[in-house]
């Protein structure tokens, strides 16, 4: 079934250097080298064998649900580990192409156009690590939504909770508490407002898993 993602952004932007903006409960920074959208990592996320020893229409790895997949960096090991890498995502909305929904079988094709991403992947089986940073373009409550996600995706949000301004290669396997979080079957939407403060810019991750059609 995959993903169809809604999030709603005023603005979407990346650096590489920065330092931390206390705004209060959450941290924000100070960038510099300003990039377009977001980067997203794409990771192997492989069936297990079937075989007669498997529950019935089960052939998944529980991995995506352990604290080590999803707190310190389990994905970038798992299966095969990092498929590639796109950047200057501004569009997040994604569906799976249609198929038969058959349990157990591995479809393999492209990611939408927007996703900046033309080589072959699993679709039915895979994990996303996306980050960039977003503008508060004015101060006041933002609300963050997630409509309809299969299997599981975990948002953070702010300098030290998503990653670290100035040290994304170093902090971004480890994120703290999620702030918004949603897992098949119980995910018809979910969302969150926070208070964030005009002209700065907060650090924003988000893990996807697709764990099979």
């Amino acid at each position: 079934m995959g993903i169809c993602l809604l999030i709603l952004f005023l603005s979407i932007l990346s650096f590489v250097k920065g330092a931390d903006v206390n705004t209060g409960a959450i941290l924000g920074c100070k960038p510099q080298d300003l990039e377009s959208g977001f980067t997203i990592k794409y990771y192997s996320y492989p069936l297990l064998a079937t075989g007669s020893n498997l529950p019935a229409n089960t052939c998944w790895s529980k991995d995506y649900q352990t604290d080590d997949y999803l707190y310190h960096g389990g994905y970038e090991t798992h299966g095969t580990g990092l498929l590639g890498t796109s950047k200057n995502v501004v569009n997040l909305t994604y569906s799976t192409p249609p198929q038969d929904n058959t349990g157990c079988t591995v479809y393999t094709g492209t990611m939408p156009p927007n996703y900046n991403y033309a080589d072959q992947i699993t679709y039915s089986n895979f994990t996303m690590l996306i980050y960039g940073y977003f503008k508060a373009p004015t101060t006041g409550s933002y609300k963050f939504v997630l409509n309809y996600v299969d299997d599981l995706i975990y948002m953070n949000l702010g300098a030290g909770n998503a990653f670290n301004c100035c040290q994304i290669a170093n902090s971004i396997a480890s994120p703290g508490g999620y702030l918004l979080f949603a897992e098949w079957p119980l995910t018809t939407s979910t969302s969150v407002s926070v208070d964030l403060v005009g002209g700065v810019y907060y650090a924003i991750r988000l893990l996807y898993v697709n764990r099979d059609i």
